[in-house]
């Protein structure tokens, strides 16, 4: 009997949150989309950067010509 409400539980948390979403879904989709545009406007090496930069770590970027 315990295993059956726990799954009852569970499935009554996903049902909620997908009526969550769906309830929200133009406002989660303008932010997610907002946070990839922010993203994409940064290449992975300046993200890095400021990373380190952050914890204050010197950083040197070397050439490895081919």
């Amino acid at each position: 009997g315990h295993d059956l409400s726990h799954q009852l539980a569970r499935i009554n948390c996903a049902y909620h949150a997908l009526n969550f979403i769906r309830e929200n879904e133009k406002s989660i989709l303008k932010s997610l989309s907002s946070i990839q545009t922010q993203i994409q406007s940064k290449s992975p090496i300046s993200i890095m950067y400021e990373r380190a930069k952050q914890l204050g770590l010197s950083v040197q970027i070397k050439y490895n010509e081919p």
